[in-house]
């Protein structure tokens, strides 16, 4: 007996931030396997984009939407620009279902070092922080405005195990993560009443 997609026919929608590798590109073939239309949001080269054309061919062929954008998605404008494209794409009743930050960006160099020459500076921590934890909620919350989550959608952002061990090399990507973690306690807690988990 086949086994239906659990997601076919139901107009659900993945917004999968990061998808182009690792973890954001497996999770995009998971949910193309059983159904779910995908919007991927990826920052490569143009060589490595001739490269994924074959990744998001094998995710339509199972009868799916997959829209891609190859974009820097911590940039606001950039953003602002995918939901519109993004929105006006959308058919009739169909909604995001999943929103995945999957981003992976930031500076791993040491906190110290004697030279002072490869040691972490503010600009370091904002660009990290920005990257792998405020864009996450940037995005969520002009989904939320927009009105593009389903009923009970699920918001994700992943972590690492840095943001309670330490590394060397790995400070602006802990304090990131851990901020990461906090926003997403805090969007739980505050976007409950809309549905979102």
């Amino acid at each position: 007996m086949v086994k239906e997609p659990i997601y076919q026919g139901k107009g659900y929608w993945a917004v999968l931030l990061g998808a182009s590798s690792g973890i954001g590109l497996a999770v995009a073939h998971q949910l193309a396997a059983e159904g779910m239309n995908l919007c991927v949001v990826h920052r490569d080269r143009r060589a490595r984009v001739r490269e994924l054309e074959a990744e998001w061919e094998t995710m339509r062929q199972h009868g799916v939407r997959v829209l891609t954008f190859n974009a820097d998605a911590i940039e606001s404008s950039s953003m602002e620009q995918i939901l519109d494209e993004f929105s006006a794409a959308l058919g009739e009743g169909e909604k995001i279902r999943l929103l995945l930050h999957a981003v992976a960006r930031g500076n791993l160099k040491p906190l110290h070092d004697e030279g002072n020459s490869a040691q972490l500076a503010t600009d370091d921590f904002v660009l990290t922080l920005d990257a792998m934890a405020l864009s996450w909620h940037r995005w969520t919350m002009a989904c939320v405005e927009l009105g593009l989550f389903a009923d009970s959608a699920r918001n994700i952002g992943l972590t690492s195990e840095g943001s309670t061990r330490a590394w060397k090399g790995y400070g602006a990507v802990a304090a990131a993560k851990s901020t990461l973690e906090s926003l997403g306690r805090q969007m739980a807690l505050e976007l409950a009443p809309s549905g979102l988990r």
